[in-house]
């Protein structure tokens, strides 16, 4: 595995004076090591990899609204596909015809082999090599806007034949279509594809619309109007809570200018005053809660 930061063995832990000193913050560092192209997964979240050593990886997650880091051991971060590699239809089967799966999709057993349901756009279930698999992966650009909406649900078959076996479902609103290509007696030949994986294959042509209901109607409601006063909710006067807005700045563990560096916070995000000019801020980060201080905006 490459690493990705300067490993060196941890030094003893410094004797820490009563009053901590001023730890250094340099914010350009986190938004730069937060562009790192090698990705894992902490649950079902991705954090960014800046740093691996013995066992042990430098993770960075992008919240709404800051950036937080940690160094979490190896074992936390979920096994997934780590390459582009085809999906088999069974353990030790056949490859299913024209379907890759990418680097980053979860996987689920143990053994020789591993299974693959994936279901963000295009759905597609079957077998993974477990040496395909690992726990840290290189993310591709992200997809392309500018796909075709195929317009109804389809399944994608192997062959342009009825019966012929499937090999993913496509949605019908979601842009997926890379290429459409008409074959013989309405059958379409076509590539798809989503952040998690690429399909090549066959659709059956549309059925026939519906004839129109006798008993259909249109109604129309412009004039209707609904009268009657409109009633205030009950419960707690929002206007009587202060919050705060934290700016953009260093998050620290404690509210001092000693405190452990966790991240920064990237924009405007509601806080909690605590005295002496710090906010106290609450994230929910993949690997759990993290209560971090920023200075108030001056």
């Amino acid at each position: 595995m490459l690493l990705v930061a300067a490993c060196a063995r941890p030094a003893p832990p410094p004797v820490l004076a009563s009053r901590s000193a001023a730890q250094p913050c340099d914010e350009a560092s986190w938004h730069r090591r937060a562009t790192s192209p090698l990705r894992a997964r902490i649950g079902d979240r991705d954090v960014i990899v800046d740093g691996e050593c013995y066992g042990l990886s430098h993770v960075i997650a992008k919240l709404p609204a800051a950036l937080v880091g940690r160094t979490v051991p190896d074992r936390q971060l979920a096994r997934v596909v780590e390459h582009a590699t085809p999906l088999w239809t069974s353990p030790g089967g056949d490859p299913l015809p024209g379907v890759v799966v990418a680097p980053g999709v979860a996987v689920h057993g143990t053994g020789a082999w591993l299974e693959v349901h994936e279901a963000m756009a295009i759905d597609v279930t079957g077998y993974v090599p477990a040496a395909a698999t690992g726990r840290v992966w290189e993310a591709a650009p992200p997809p392309g806007t500018n796909g075709r909406k195929l317009g109804r649900f389809a399944d994608v078959l192997a062959e342009p034949r009825p019966g012929a076996d499937r090999v993913a479902a496509i949605p019908a609103n979601e842009p997926v279509l890379d290429r459409v290509e008409a074959g013989s007696a309405g059958w379409l030949n076509v590539t798809a594809s989503d952040a998690s994986v690429r399909v090549t294959g066959w659709i059956e042509p549309a059925p026939p619309p519906p004839p129109p209901s006798p008993l259909a109607h249109t109604y129309d409601f412009s004039d209707d109007v609904i009268e009657g006063d409109l009633v205030e909710p009950e419960g707690e006067d929002v206007d009587r809570v202060h919050v705060a807005h934290a700016a953009p700045g260093c998050l620290r563990a404690t509210p001092d200018d000693g405190g452990e560096v966790l991240g920064v916070v990237t924009a405007p995000v509601a806080a909690t005053p605590v005295g002496d000019g710090w906010l106290r801020l609450v994230l929910a980060a993949p690997w759990g809660e993290v209560v971090g201080y920023v200075r108030e905006p001056r």
